[in-house]
């Protein structure tokens, strides 16, 4: 009698990108047969983007709070507000005298500073994943697990490191382009977090895209590309993503 393989090891690992490229080769064409094994990787990846994205959630609700506190929850009131504050600009915008050129560079400004509060708001290093926590030590090397402990200990310019290590050894654990992205957010290095995130986005299937998009949208927010950030929100904002909520806050929040 033939004895059924347990797969949940190994969706750990995919999940994790601590697969090697034969392994994960393996893997796929068992996911491409297996029905039920289908419906069990879909479910652990929305088990762990919903983990992961437990405490932002969490942070949302506390601002939401903060702010119906502060200004009440009625629209009328919020939309008073911007209308007051759209008034106190253009009177301000009056008595200094500001000539054409001037009203534009203060608009500009104006656009920047909202970007950055913005990316404030909504930026937050990912945690590491349960599938990383869960994965056994045959699994993970001492050098993937000294990246990790950095990462925690937000130690990032270490962790990046051994992350670019990992990853020039193996490109196929595609996972760690995540982490050390954001890591490099975290040094202020965008363009190199954005290289991180375009190389998940564009193996297209693997756990990781969405979590990929929400981040470079970030960037861009934050290196204030906004038609670009508007592009990566709105795709976010019409699909299925667990990022989908807080960038339609966002979206309002840029226009």
């Amino acid at each position: 009698m033939k004895q059924e393989i347990d797969y949940s090891r190994y969706i750990d690992m995919y999940l994790g990108g601590v697969m090697t490229s034969d392994e994960r080769i393996w893997f796929l064409k068992e996911v491409e047969g297996n029905g039920r094994l289908q419906e069990d990787l879909q479910l652990n990846q929305k088990l762990n983007s919903l983990i992961a994205d437990q405490e932002t959630i969490s942070l949302q609700a506390q601002l939401d709070s903060i702010h119906n506190n502060l200004y009440g929850s009625d629209q009328r009131v919020e939309t008073g507000v911007k209308k007051n504050r759209r008034i106190i600009y253009f009177s301000m915008g009056i008595a200094a005298s500001l000539v054409l050129s001037g009203i534009v560079i203060s608009k500009q400004f104006k656009t920047e500073t909202d970007s950055h509060k913005i990316y404030s708001e909504y930026f937050r290093p990912a945690d590491i994943g349960l599938s990383f926590r869960s994965a056994g030590s045959e699994v993970i090397n001492n050098d993937l697990r000294s990246a990790m402990v950095l990462y925690e200990d937000k130690k990032y310019k270490d962790a990046i490191r051994i992350f670019e290590d990992i990853l020039y050894k193996d490109s196929s654990r595609i996972g760690l382009n995540l982490y050390s992205g954001i890591s490099y957010m975290e040094i202020k290095e965008y363009a190199e977090a954005n290289k991180k995130f375009n190389k998940i986005i564009d193996q297209k299937a693997n756990a990781f895209i969405e979590s990929a998009q929400w981040y470079l949208g970030l960037c861009y927010l934050k290196t204030e590309e906004s038609d670009k950030a508007r592009e990566i929100f709105v795709s976010i904002a019409n699909s299925e993503s667990f990022y989908k909520k807080d960038a339609k806050r966002i979206l309002k929040k840029m226009d």
